[in-house]
């Protein structure tokens, strides 16, 4: 018995060929986005519960901590007023 060795040049490269993905468009897409041109608005959930191992900064050996958050060189939350007196490991999430 012969084969057509034609025949099975076809078949094996069309076995071999992958199906591009429908995301393969998408992720171009995505990479020639211009995210400076096209602002996207995010939103970020920050939970502080606790601080472990807070040095101490006043003179009797503890720390009056607080909140502060930055967030390029913008100050976010300046939490000043809730500062807690003369404790190392605060709980801030109550």
């Amino acid at each position: 018995m012969s084969v057509n060795p034609a025949a099975l040049t076809g078949q094996f490269e069309a076995a071999t060929t992958q199906p591009t993905a429908p995301n393969t468009r998408i992720n171009e897409q995505l990479l020639n986005f211009n995210f400076n041109q096209n602002r996207i608005t995010l939103k970020c959930r920050l939970y502080i519960v606790k601080a472990l191992l807070f040095r101490a900064w006043d003179s009797n050996g503890k720390a009056d901590p607080y909140i502060k958050i930055c967030l390029n060189n913008d100050v976010i939350i300046d939490d000043v007023k809730s500062r807690m007196h003369n404790t190392l490991e605060p709980i801030f999430g109550k």
